[in-house]
């Protein structure tokens, strides 16, 4: 019988987690290795141990028959499950309306309410809004936006910190563990401090003379 829980939508197949094979199964570890001599490292570091056949609501099932409790999927940003239908559904029926778009060429009647909700509870000093398509985009805006403010260059970061994938964001945490030890971005100059070494006002006077945003 079908597990039911009244939070969510979806009935899943059977109870969540229900591990039937120890991942990584043989099929999601013949995937795995097969992977990592065609993408990047980048691409491969940090992966589960299994390959995933369907997300159903709040699980995830791979392609060895295990059913997992899905508490990470979009690194952790969808925490109810990345596969409820009243949210897929809904998308499906938005992109057949509008297809593939960016919002930085054409709006759609949907962009403005969004806008308004999001302000409105937001704190009353943010006054605008800017619709990035991930993360790393949204961080690399908000640089912009702080440099086009200010008119200052220098950023600052606290090292093994998470910014995103490009190379300016990567930088900014200077951790092998999301830059792989790149330097900083030549348009990014980037102060970085040790997490832990000094706390944030101490960081702030040390660049308080500093061309700092």
């Amino acid at each position: 019988m079908a597990a039911e829980n009244p939070l969510f939508p979806d009935p899943i197949p059977g109870p969540v987690p229900n591990i039937k094979t120890e991942p990584p199964g043989p099929r999601s570890r013949e995937i795995l290795t097969r992977q990592e001599k065609l993408f990047y490292p980048g691409q491969t570091h940090g992966l589960a141990s299994f390959i995933v056949k369907r997300k159903i609501g709040y699980a995830v099932e791979d392609i060895d028959g295990n059913m997992y409790l899905d508490l990470v999927s979009a690194s952790g940003s969808v925490p109810l499950g990345s596969a409820r239908s009243d949210i897929t559904e809904k998308t499906v029926e938005v992109l057949r309306k509008f297809g593939n778009e960016d919002s930085h060429a054409l709006a759609s009647e949907y962009m403005l309410p969004l806008a308004e909700k999001l302000l409105e509870i937001t704190p009353e000093n943010l006054t605008r809004m800017d619709i990035s398509l991930n993360g790393t985009e949204a961080v690399e805006t908000a640089i912009r936006f702080m440099r086009r403010y200010k008119g200052h260059s220098v950023i600052i970061g606290f090292y093994g910190g998470y910014h995103g994938e490009s190379t300016a964001t990567a930088s900014l945490g200077d951790s092998s563990s999301t830059s792989y030890n790149i330097q900083p971005s030549l348009i990014t100059p980037v102060e970085v401090f040790e997490r832990g070494a000094v706390i944030f006002e101490e960081a702030i006077q040390a660049v308080l003379n500093s061309d700092v945003l």
